[in-house]
């Protein structure tokens, strides 16, 4: 596993915030998922913004000046990076990117095996797209036409990042495999319109963005583990093989992360793990590396002081099957909002002559299977890790394809229909920011020399008053 962070504008290399939360939350994922890895920051530029290349920055849609040039050599590093690793043929690749760096990688993707790809995270991305949020009450904000990348967007009116939109947002080869963040007050990604708001663009790394991110590498990276490629097969080789793939026992908890006064009552939920077979589970509980309980699926704790704690959950069956969850709980520190999560939003696109492709958003809340039934005929299940399917020789005028979520207690949900959309992927474009934002920026100098005009003049003021 090769892990590549692009860290923003103007910070260190190896040393920035950004990479070493980057950094010691994928090593957890790595570590947990058994795999070989390494982990690199980037070399390339990263220039800093300033007022000298900000309008230049800002007219040219960051593919100009010096900005732009520090985005060129991002890329092309990236680039030479891939294929020095490139004779490994079991690599793999995890790529995020911060502010400039989710340029850099975005502008990157095109060049790699999109088979060898496991997860794109991109955080506060200046030329974000989410459709969703155009317009006056968009979807977003009744809760519509959510994009599959949108990990963490609180802000429902966020549409287009700071340097414009990149179109499409995420590649149709590698769909279902993207993960987006934008804070809210963050006037880069375009969550503020306000530019002198930008206090949520330098807060991925307190509010657990880079954890969250984890937890959905650490899926795929799990996926990676037990099938040894990503590679995607006919329908009728992957349905065939699935047995084999998945095990017989599950382990889930109700969440991934806990927060909890000292004193009170914290009641961790196993309730959603279950045996395939419907058998009998045992549930033992670790904490902090250390055998806790062997108990029911509920557990109750306290604690006496503030720190953080890792708790591990491994379920076994009659037959010695074995699965293992784990969640973190963080005591006496202040609540942070989750990511807003839901369901797995899936869509059908027409990919070829004769060929479907089916691509799923991962998001924590997934239930670890989709149904899948083709017509009247109900095929079987798929990995929600997975991420994205391929069906071949489809006869388009008679076909209806249906999904439905198998939730944590092997329930199987409502099956809806899927629209079948498009054909092949249009080529990325690159929309200029709008008018007023130029204008906005264009000003800002002035203003910044008229407001320090004013403090001086204030001070001068006071000095003769004494």
């Amino acid at each position: 596993m090769e892990f590549v962070f692009a860290r923003g504008s103007g910070q260190p290399q190896d040393t920035g915030k950004s990479f070493l939360e980057f950094q010691k939350n994928m090593t957890l994922a790595a570590k947990q998922a058994k795999l070989s890895y390494r982990i690199t920051d980037l070399s390339y530029e990263a220039v800093a913004i300033s007022v000298a290349n900000v309008l230049g920055t800002y007219v040219s849609a960051g593919e100009a000046y010096s900005f732009g040039r520090s985005i060129d050599g991002g890329v092309s590093q990236l680039e030479y990076y891939m294929r020095s690793r490139a004779s490994c043929a079991n690599t793999y690749w995890v790529l995020a990117g911060y502010s400039q760096g989710a340029m850099v990688v975005a502008n990157s993707l095109k060049s790699f095996d999109a088979d060898k790809v496991v997860y794109v995270a991109l955080f506060g991305d200046p030329k974000l797209y989410l459709p969703e949020g155009e317009g006056f009450n968009p979807p977003a904000c009744r809760g519509e036409e959510l994009s599959e990348y949108r990990v963490y967007v609180p802000d429902c009116d966020t549409d287009n990042g700071i340097l414009g939109a990149r179109q499409p947002y995420e590649l149709a080869s590698l769909a279902g495999r993207y993960g987006l963040w934008c804070n809210d007050n963050d006037f880069i990604c375009g969550s503020s319109k306000n530019p002198l708001n930008t206090r949520g663009h330098s807060r991925y790394e307190e509010n657990g963005s880079y954890y969250d991110a984890s937890m959905l590498v650490l899926r795929r990276l799990k996926y990676l583990r037990n099938n040894h490629a990503l590679l995607l097969s006919s329908l009728t080789n992957e349905l065939e093989e699935s047995e084999e793939k998945l095990g017989s026992v599950f382990a889930q908890l109700s969440q991934y992360r806990y927060y909890v006064e000292v004193g009170d009552e914290l009641v961790l939920d196993a309730s959603g793990s279950f045996s395939v077979d419907g058998g009998e589970l045992k549930y033992t509980w670790f904490m902090d590396g250390m055998v806790l309980a062997e108990t029911s699926d509920h557990l109750s704790l306290r604690f006496d002081k503030n720190d953080d704690h890792y708790v591990e959950l491994e379920v076994s069956d009659t037959v010695g099957e074995k699965a293992r969850v784990s969640a973190t709980v963080i005591v006496g520190r202040a609540y942070i909002d989750e990511p807003l999560v839901s369901s797995p939003r899936i869509s059908a696109s027409r990919c070829g002559e004769k060929r479907i492709c089916l691509s799923w958003a991962m998001t924590r809340s997934s239930g670890s299977q989709l149904a899948l039934r083709i017509n009247d005929y109900f095929m079987g299940f798929m990995d929600s890790a997975n991420g994205e399917l391929v069906i071949d020789d489809v006869d388009f005028s008679d076909i209806r394809v249906s999904v439905g979520s198998l939730d944590g207690q092997n329930n199987l949900g409502e099956m809806v229909d899927l629209k079948i959309d498009g054909v092949m992927e249009p080529v990325p474009t690159s929309a200029s920011p709008p008018w007023w934002r130029i204008v906005v920026i264009a000003l800002l100098p002035f203003g910044i020399l008229l407001l320090a005009r004013m403090i001086l003049r204030l001070v001068s003021d006071l000095a003769r008053v004494k």
